[in-house]
């Protein structure tokens, strides 16, 4: 019987022909305007997939309904708050303040912020 130790992943099945780099955290910069929907940010490295987690500084505060996220030119995503389909500038547990630093995964569909 194997063992089980709650929060360790016992089994990781990998694609022998992909490279993972499992030891760095994925981090830019945003520095696109607050009433700009379209947010980009460049970061080595980094490559789309689901499930990926970035942390994004933004210089700016979000003031556009329904932002969305590119990065490195990757087509771009909604940023979603957790539990609704967009982000709401009117709320302001759905912005952000200048400086924040959001940490947002890729569901395969947005780039979802808890």
């Amino acid at each position: 019987m194997a063992s089980i130790t709650t929060g360790l992943i016992e089994k990781v099945l990998i694609d022998p022909n992909a490279s993972y780099n499992l030891a760095s955290t994925a981090y830019g910069v945003c520095s696109t305007a607050a009433n700009e929907a379209a947010k980009t940010v460049e970061m080595t490295g980094f490559e789309l997939i689901t499930g990926v987690t970035v942390h994004i500084k933004f210089t700016y505060a979000n003031t556009a309904s329904s932002p969305t996220l590119s990065i490195n030119n990757s087509t771009a995503k909604p940023i979603v708050q957790y539990g609704s389909t967009a982000i709401d500038v009117t709320d302001e547990t759905d912005g952000w303040l200048a400086g924040a630093v959001l940490t947002l995964t890729y569901d395969g569909t947005s780039w979802v912020r808890d």
